[in-house]
């Protein structure tokens, strides 16, 4: 199994235990742990180098979304901060893949992403086409697209 930073698997606990795990989905850089999780491989440290947790919070859920905060009685406001996603809507209708990820603690949690064909052409259009995107995020986000793409190219990922 490859190892997840602890915090990251923290926080999709916390949202599983919570019962909103179907109202977030994995987007960004920490898909990758999902998609070498499944493939069985280790993805180089520095393709996986981020400080956060991109969860997409799809809008459409919302009702259901408040209504299980005021049934759990627990609020999430001082642990997450909303932003738009860039080209949201093509992340809230992309295909989504689920794998189990651990922590260096042994800690397992389901991770709900999205599929890897939809994180390649997400990310390639980041790197090319995201308007004010500073360079070096540009060349992460093509070389994590090659990782994937090459994944799949190998047949390790469905």
């Amino acid at each position: 199994m490859l190892i997840l930073p602890a915090l990251a698997v923290g926080v999709l606990q916390v949202i599983e235990t919570a019962g909103l795990g179907e109202h977030f989905t994995v987007v960004g850089t920490h898909a990758l742990y999902a998609y070498e999780s499944a493939a069985g491989v280790r993805i180089a440290q520095g393709a996986l180098a981020t400080q956060d947790v991109d969860l997409l919070w799809d809008a459409r859920k919302r009702v259901r979304f408040l209504t299980d905060i005021d049934r759990l009685d627990t609020s999430i406001e001082d642990d997450i901060w909303p932003v738009q996603a860039r080209r949201a809507s093509v992340l809230t209708t992309a295909p989504r893949f689920e794998h189990v990820v651990v922590s260096a603690t042994g800690r397992m949690a389901l991770m709900r992403t999205i599929a890897p064909q939809a994180f390649i052409d997400f990310k390639l259009w980041l790197a090319e086409k995201a308007a004010d995107r500073p360079e070096s995020k540009r060349r992460r986000d093509r070389h994590q697209a090659a990782i994937v793409q090459e994944l799949l190219d190998a047949g390790l990922l469905v």
